[in-house]
């Protein structure tokens, strides 16, 4: 079968990893980028909306010609890639499958949209190539675990399958696609784990760890890894066909095994020692020792969240089990190595207070990070702090029935009520410029840190945001945009889906 995925605004590993796992099953498969220019995973801003080009995207699908669609999107792209889909249905007469983390928790609220026939629920290769596998041959497919569909004019979900126990007997995911449409142009994204050894209350893995593979008995362990020599085997393949300027490691936590580690560090240090890598920590998998391992390894850049500095807050509320003696320690080994160390803030958490705020605004001016990220907190479906929020009165029915089409999104405006939930939007727009910006700038940042005038700080943040943000995140801009430009140019009159 010829099987088209559409994916928005980045490159998704996931997909990568299920393309190469239906060809290996003997299946075609394609990608149909599309930039999302007005909005991605982290911005939206609709006045861009022209620039979309989906008429050149539909086109290209109607000349792939896929006897099946899947379509995999986050919470904040769902609303997007379900307003092109419904544009592609009246295009293609193909079955629709959506995945991702978003149908994963909502299969029966995706599945009220007539245009997607299935959801594929939790980890996706084995489930999709039976789909595809059975749609061919003309089988039911209604026995399919880990597939929800419609039945009779319901919604069924059937039983999950167990996990994927060993990784490396996976195919590598499939990248030049990417690369080809500009998705890309020298960051390798990898993944060495899947799973999290925690289950912070606003994370996917609340929902994930605690609840969805809950249902299944059985002795496959939640954080899996690969091998260090597959990894290194991925690494060494890419870095021969692609240009390759960096390895973006995007396991939840990739310092959690010491013994894996060194191993790992060991071969990358001696074959890729010149290409920087960067990866997130979680601070109790921090010591001397292991920062010795990563400054040897070449050149490391790192992130460890501080979310926030009140500590009856980040336990209670988010449910980390941190302290703030964690966070420095960690950040003074790192740096003590030469190692560039970012962080990441949450503010408008349930229960907070200005001044729990400006224990994060104070302990991130005391890191003194390379980057900060400054986030709204935002009740995505199905995690523990979207019912905290309710329980709470944070979060009203129509906001969760927002959080569930995907609107708004943690970089702008937030779901969650408070009295003071403006003063916590100015302050997470502001924080970036204080940190990073001219030290010269911080009083009159504070003055403004203790106002509620998000829009004014909206502004400041978009403003600032090219000089405060580091290197890559310019890199990762510079893609979108090249990929903008990418879908508006087409060679020869052929269609660019490979």
């Amino acid at each position: 079968m010829r099987v088209l995925f559409y994916v928005r605004g980045m490159e998704y590993l996931g997909v990568g990893y299920l393309m190469s796992y239906l060809e290996q099953q003997g299946h075609s498969t394609g990608l149909l980028f599309d930039p999302g220019i007005d909005n991605n995973l982290f911005y939206r801003l609709p006045i861009l909306k022209p620039f979309n080009r989906w008429d050149r995207l539909l086109k290209e699908a109607e000349e792939f010609s896929p006897d099946l669609v899947a379509v995999s999107a986050f919470t904040n792209v769902y609303p997007f890639a379900l307003e092109f889909l419904r544009k592609l249905k009246k295009r293609i007469d193909a079955p629709v499958v959506f995945g991702g983390i978003h149908a994963t928790v909502l299969p029966e609220y995706v599945l009220e949209n007539k245009e997607i026939d299935y959801v594929v629920r939790g980890e996706g290769e084995e489930t999709l190539a039976e789909l595809v596998d059975k749609l061919e041959k003309g089988e039911s497919v209604e026995d399919i675990r880990n597939l929800c569909l419609r039945k009779d004019g319901k919604s069924v979900c059937n039983p999950l399958r167990p996990l994927v126990e060993d990784l490396d007997s996976l195919p590598f995911p499939k990248r030049q696609p990417f690369f080809d449409v500009g998705a890309n142009k020298s960051i390798l994204y990898m993944m060495t784990s899947r799973g999290c050894p925690f289950a912070c209350t606003y994370c996917h893995n609340s929902f994930l760890k605690n609840k969805l593979y809950k249902e299944i008995p059985g002795t496959v362990k939640y954080v899996r890894r690969r091998s260090p020599q597959n990894v290194i085997e991925e690494i060494r393949l890419r870095t021969a066909e692609l240009p390759i300027k960096m390895v973006y490691f995007s396991d939840e936590i990739f310092t959690s095994s010491k013994k894996w580690l060194r191993e790992f560090l060991e071969l990358y240090g001696r074959e890729f020692r010149e290409i920087p890598f960067t990866f997130s920590y979680h601070h109790k998998f921090i010591d001397e020792e292991i920062a010795d391992m990563l400054a040897a390894a070449g050149h490391p850049i790192c992130t460890g969240a501080i979310e926030c500095a009140d500590v009856k807050i980040r336990r209670e509320i988010l449910k980390r089990s941190d302290d703030n003696g964690q966070i420095r320690r960690a950040a003074k080994i790192l740096k003590s190595r030469g190692i560039p160390v970012s962080t990441c803030v949450i503010f408008g958490i349930p229960y907070e207070t200005e001044d729990s705020r400006w224990q994060t605004v104070d302990l991130a001016e005391e890191i003194d990070p390379k980057m900060i990220n400054s986030f709204l907190m935002y009740p995505f479906p199905g995690t523990e702090i979207a019912e905290i929020a309710t329980k709470g009165g944070f979060l009203d029915e129509e906001g969760y029935e927002r959080a569930k089409r995907g609107e708004s999104s943690y970089h702008q405006k937030s779901l969650l009520s408070a009295p003071d939930i403006k003063n916590a939007s100015t302050m997470a727009k502001l924080l970036p410029l204080y940190i990073k910006g001219p030290k010269a700038m911080r009083p009159i940042l504070r003055y403004m840190m203790h106002k509620e005038i998000p829009t004014l700080a909206h502004g400041v943040y978009l403003a600032s945001a090219p000089f405060v943000y580091s290197s890559f995140a310019r890199e990762w801009v510079s893609d979108m945009f090249r990929s903008l430009l990418r879908s508006n140019t087409k060679k020869d009159g052929k269609s660019k889906i490979k």
